[in-house]
């Protein structure tokens, strides 16, 4: 009984033991990494596109992150210096997908792109070589069965998987159908080259790309393998095949669009060369792209990889993919089944073309007949964005920039006047975080409220919120100055630039300061008297520098010296005043400012306190009526601005007069037009809020 007893009390210290060493965190502090380029296939028809999103987590990055994470190869993220070659969209596969980051390794001799731990163990260092640790057995054990490693490759610590990819090639299948595919596969080779797909593609979107010239290395139309007879037959496949070396959001997609129209002869293949013509067809014609599913990333090229192959895994993909073809195949032939037997029994096979999306109008209008994006005309290449971290040296860079005469608006200015007291941004932080951020002389402490956000995601998130739209809202009033006063571009200085991305849409050239994370820890360090545990916290708060880098279109490294940083400065000054984009802009600009400086003006004069300076009334149809009591801060009275119907207009001495001295009136009317005679003029005093929208001469004022 005691043995019994005593077995029993082992087994439970036992497992009281496994728990414990289950729940302790892990230690990556005593294991190398390596730097790996690693290459994925997975089947995007059931997820929201390849990359991160923050209104969804049903993406091929997250549950890649999440293999990655409950597999301890990465200890988070943000540590794990990744990048992707490409970003698929929503139901898009990828057979060759390929990302480089910094993976767990048992590697403690070194090899190529392994980082050896500092305060690893001595006694691990003398071990004998071993084999890597197999990256693509432990991934495809926890991913799910439409996303599966192929090989990985050993590189060098500055190999990026986007910067150094040498091309992307896509391809995108479909049936013959009724398409002349002769004539796209002539069209198709318009694509080659180096051109402007600012038609081609799809342009609304802040995610910082804002030039349009892509070079295409080859595109050609050619059958698919298929087991279908070749000839006419309607459901052979074919393949659109294009190589470049980037790609544009959407851009595959609108160039299949294109040509499945000049497939089934609704346009002719001039349309690719007119298209891509921006100087004479500026803006992007409406029209449908095609459809996501057939659309795959079928390889990804880089020089100077060694890919390694788990043999054992390549036959457990072989078996993943097999089961998906089989239910596939097995689903197409049935259905295929379905059409033989109904065209066997004398119907005739429909040729439509299936792949556009939307639904096909009966009378087709040719692409450059149809109305334009208004977004697609380049409004934004006045407006130059400026951003950089945290004391990378983004003032620095400004500074030199308003010495050459630029005009430059500041953000964090900005950001100060928007918070003054009295000021609805203040009141709205004072509600939000209390009067302990507040100063003794009623301004807001920016040093503690930035305590405050730096250690707190949902605060910061919150600041922002108050702060950003009164911001842009004060920006946008500096620009309509500068653009009257004629410039040619306007740079913004705003440190949040990719974070918020709202302002990049509006954005034509990007530019961040960049600097290595030791120089900026240690130029933190010293001008703000930080520890290095303080600094770090405020550097890893942001953005990193190299995504930041990889959004820009220019770049300004201010590691070196101030002469070095000068002359990157003025090089890129002297590109951007060459530029003669601006000169259509600018009359667009003109034309538009009127409209937009007077709703500025309106809110300004809203703002002064007057509140019954401006009164809007609702009258009958075809009358509406501004009036406008003269200001006590205006040097002089306003007139009124009335617009009346030409039929009721009243001479001046014929107006009436309101009884309250020193009120003015005019006449407006009081009932509809009747047929054969306009509605009968009633007197109003315009004085404002007091008298009354309907108080009249005969009533006099209140």
């Amino acid at each position: 009984m005691n043995v019994a007893n005593e077995n029993e009390g082992a087994n439970k210290s036992n497992n009281k033991q496994k728990k414990e060493g289950k729940n302790r965190p892990f230690n990556f502090s005593v294991h190398p990494k390596r730097h790996v380029a690693l290459r994925l296939a997975y089947l995007g028809w059931d997820y929201q596109g390849f990359a991160v999103q923050d209104n969804t987590d049903n993406t091929v990055e997250a549950r890649l992150f999440e293999a990655l994470l409950k597999t301890r190869l990465i200890q988070d993220r943000q540590s794990s210096n990744y990048h992707r070659c490409g970003r698929t969209d929503k139901g898009v596969s990828a057979f060759s997908q390929v990302i480089s980051i910094d993976l767990r390794s048992n590697q403690f001799c070194g090899g190529l792109g392994v980082m050896l731990p500092d305060d690893a163990p001595a006694a691990f260092k003398d071990k004998a070589a071993v084999p890597e640790l197999p990256y693509v057995k432990i991934l495809n054990r926890v991913l799910p069965p439409a996303i599966r490693a192929l090989d990985w490759s050993p590189a060098a610590e500055g190999f990026s998987a986007r910067f150094d990819c040498q091309s992307r090639t896509y391809r995108y299948y479909f049936p013959r159908g009724c398409l002349d595919v002769d004539l796209m596969a002539e069209a198709a080779k318009r694509y080659e080259g180096t051109h402007d797909f600012r038609n081609l593609c799809k342009m609304d979107v802040g995610n910082g790309v804002l030039q349009f010239e892509r070079t295409i290395l080859s595109a050609s139309v050619r059958p698919a393998k298929s087991q279908l007879t070749s000839g006419t037959n309607p459901y052979e496949l074919f393949i659109f095949e294009i190589k470049g070396l980037a790609f544009l959001y959407h851009q595959v997609r609108c160039m299949m669009a294109v040509l499945l129209l000049i497939g089934q002869k609704l346009e002719n293949p001039d349309i690719i060369d007119q298209l891509m013509d921006v100087m004479k067809n500026p803006r992007k014609p409406q029209y449908s792209m095609a459809v996501d599913y057939p659309l795959v990333l079928f390889d990804c090229h880089f020089d100077g990889l060694s890919w390694t192959q788990e043999k054992e895994e390549v036959s457990y993909v072989l078996a993943t993919l097999q089961q998906h073809w089989t239910q596939s195949a097995v689903r197409a032939s049935v259905l295929f089944g379905m059409l033989e037997d109904l065209e066997a029994k004398g119907a005739e096979p429909p040729k439509n073309c299936l792949l556009l999306e939307g639904s096909r109008q009966k009378n087709y209008k040719s692409l450059l007949e149809r109305p334009c994006s208004f977004r697609s005309v380049s409004l934004r290449m006045f407006l130059v964005g400026l951003t950089g971290g945290i004391a990378s040296g983004k003032t620095t860079v400004s500074s030199m920039l308003r010495e050459l005469g630029c005009p430059i608006i500041d953000a964090d200015v900005v950001a100060r006047k928007v918070v003054e007291p009295n000021t609805p941004a203040y009141h709205r932080i004072v509600y939000h975080f209390g009067a302990e951020v507040l100063l003794e002389n009623g301004e807001i402490d920016r040093q503690k409220l930035g305590q405050l956000i730096f250690s707190n995601a949902e605060k910061r998130k919150l600041l922002n919120s108050i702060t950003h739209p009164e911001i842009h809202k004060a920006m946008l009033k500096q620009i309509l100055f500068y653009f009257l006063r004629g410039y040619r571009y306007v740079v913004l200085d705003v440190p949040l630039l990719f974070e918020t991305r709202r302002l990049t849409q509006f954005l034509n050239h990007t530019v961040v300061v960049y600097c290595d994370p030791a120089t900026q820890l240690l130029r933190l360090m010293q001008r703000d008297g930080l520890t290095q545990e303080q600094a770090e916290q405020r550097v890893a708060a942001q953005m990193p520098l190299n995504e930041k880098r990889g959004l820009a279109n220019h770049v300004i490294e201010n590691s070196g010296s101030r002469e070095d940083t000068h002359r990157q400065v003025l090089k890129l000054h002297t590109k951007l005043e060459d530029s003669m984009d601006f000169l259509l802009v600018r009359v667009i600009t003109i034309a538009a400012t009127a409209s937009l400086g007077g709703i500025l003006l309106l809110n300004e004069s809203a703002a002064t306190g007057c509140a019954d300076d401006i009164i809007w009334h609702r009258d009958p149809p075809g009358f509406s009526v501004v009036r406008k009591k003269p200001c006590s801060l205006s040097p002089r009275p306003t007139s009124a601005l009335i617009r009346r119907s030409p039929t009721t207009e009243l001479r001046r001495r014929d107006r009436p007069h309101c009884s309250v001295p020193g009120h003015m009136t005019h006449s407006v009317p009081t009932r509809y037009p009747t047929k054969g005679r306009g509605p009968r003029p009633e007197s109003r005093c315009w004085t404002g809020p007091r008298c009354g929208p309907s108080t009249t001469t005969q009533a006099g004022c209140m």
